[in-house]
């Protein structure tokens, strides 16, 4: 025989109960809670609010507790985990959830049973109901033995510690104060009508009225969605999903229309010459590296094949670091450049050269060859620059 707090156990259900708790909060270790201010002895509301479902939500969500033979309150407390997860990305979700409300209560018991959940972002919103339900259900079974003893053998000391939420349901859960528990969800049916009360009794660094829109848009994802992935359930409203879309999304500039490429690249040269340019691989060149390289090309281009202004370059080279600086060394010869890819077919790359009446082709190590065949003026600038300093 075993006593706990003035329970009386057969050995073996005294083991039962005691393998059965301390399996279920093993899940708990470095479980993600929302950050806690001191807490206010006499339990002052910082925030509450109380939002009723809409009518359609209400009539589906009863209609499949009905069918599936599951309560409001685990439809609820499903709801509830799958947005700790989205808030969190922690796949381990801890809610509080009050003893039952039955004649058989004792003292000393438990006035909190931690309900722990594991959230598969694949699985369907319809699976996590069900487990979650056989996690209530189990809770519920050995709710009498006293879970703060296993938690303080596992260094946890109180409720709070592991707890940051607590959901209850209006004539079935014992009505207490959870004191240290800062936020408390109360969820309250009449007849067909589903309402919800967030309130706040310690401040946890989070804008508790938006959770409670995020829950409701939540409830209103599920409707109809029974086997949507959890991944695929969305809890942003429809303000937040404009802002997202257009806000975030604003990223036109308006330049001005009289500086060209070059005229923008220099006043970064001069205002940023040390911010990285071009990244190639591990290869890292500098606002101002660029601009020295480029130089090098252009010199070469002018002096050595007498490039001008209005000319054609045709380029030829692989995307990279190389390319970045050929193609601002043709600019600052105020010629104009024409891309050709390496791996297009012969007979159109030889076409483009000589329909764009091609002055040099502007080639790197790997194409130098195979504009041999062409017959046509070119240069390797990759090799000169990096080869021949100025």
């Amino acid at each position: 025989m075993n006593i706990e707090n003035n329970i009386i156990y057969s050995d073996i259900a005294f083991n039962e109960h005691k393998t059965f708790w301390e399996k279920h909060i093993e899940k708990c270790t470095d479980l993600q809670v929302f950050s806690k201010s001191d807490i206010d002895p006499q339990l002052i509301v910082l925030f509450s609010q109380s939002f009723e479902l809409d009518e359609s939500a209400a009539s589906f969500i009863l209609k499949v507790c009905k069918n599936e033979n599951i309560t409001i309150y685990i439809y609820m407390l499903t709801v509830y985990n799958i947005l700790m997860y989205k808030y969190r990305g922690a796949s381990i979700i801890a809610v509080g959830s009050p003893f039952y409300n039955n004649t058989a209560q004792k003292e000393n018991t438990n006035s909190i049973l931690p309900i722990v959940s594991e959230i598969n972002p694949n699985d369907a919103f319809k699976q996590l109901l069900n487990q979650i339900k056989v996690n209530v259900l189990s809770a519920y079974n050995y709710q009498d033995f006293p879970v703060l003893n296993v938690l303080k053998k596992n260094r946890v000391d109180s409720y709070a510690d592991l707890l940051d939420t607590v959901i209850s349901i209006n004539d079935i859960h014992l009505n207490a104060s959870f004191s240290g528990i800062p936020l408390n969800i109360n969820i309250a049916v009449n007849e067909n009508k589903i309402t919800v009360n967030f309130t706040e009794q310690q401040a946890i660094g989070i804008d508790v009225k938006k959770m409670a829109e995020h829950f409701c848009c939540l409830i209103n994802s599920t409707v109809n969605n029974l086997n949507a992935a959890i991944s695929e359930l969305e809890y942003i409203t429809k303000d937040e999903q404009q802002t997202i879309l257009k806000s975030f999304n604003k990223s036109r500039k308006t330049f001005d229309t009289k500086k060209t490429i070059l005229d923008l690249f220099r006043e970064q040269v001069i205002s940023n010459p040390d911010a990285i340019a071009v990244r190639d691989g591990s290869a890292e060149i500098s606002f101002k590296e660029l601009d020295q390289l480029s130089d090098r090309v252009a010199a070469i281009l002018i002096r050595d094949y007498s490039v001008k202004q209005g000319d054609a370059i045709t380029l030829m080279m692989d995307k990279g670091k190389s390319m970045c600086i050929a193609i601002l060394g043709i600019f600052k010869t105020k010629a104009t450049y024409v891309p050709l890819d390496v791996n297009w077919p012969s007979k159109r790359l030889k076409f483009i050269i000589e329909d764009c009446a091609s002055k040099l082709t502007v080639v790197d190590n790997n194409s130098y060859q195979k504009v041999q065949e062409f017959g046509v003026k070119t240069c390797n600038v990759q090799g000169n620059y990096e080869v021949n300093p100025f």
